[in-house]
């Protein structure tokens, strides 16, 4: 199943991501116009399932996971200091 997810700051009306992503959610057709060499029909799959994901949303969803990798603390550590 194609998915695609923006990770960002935040999502207001009017940041220019947010209304490119308003118009491919309602006229998949614009989506397939900017990516001709896709299939229409899998980029209207897309188009029904893209969303903006708040970074502050995410870590908080992964601070919820017991992380025993180090590495992977440490990235997330990382993460959580950019997110601020």
């Amino acid at each position: 199943m194609p998915m695609f997810w923006m990770l960002v700051r935040d999502s207001g009306d009017g940041r220019g991501y947010r209304q490119i992503i308003d118009l491919y959610r309602h006229n998949p057709s614009r989506l397939a116009a900017n990516l001709p060499h896709r299939d229409p029909t899998v980029l209207a799959q897309v188009a029904q399932r893209i969303s903006i994901v708040l970074w502050k949303d995410f870590i908080s969803a992964v601070q919820s996971q017991v992380i025993e990798d180090e590495q992977i603390a440490m990235v997330l550590r990382e993460l959580q200091s950019r997110a601020q």
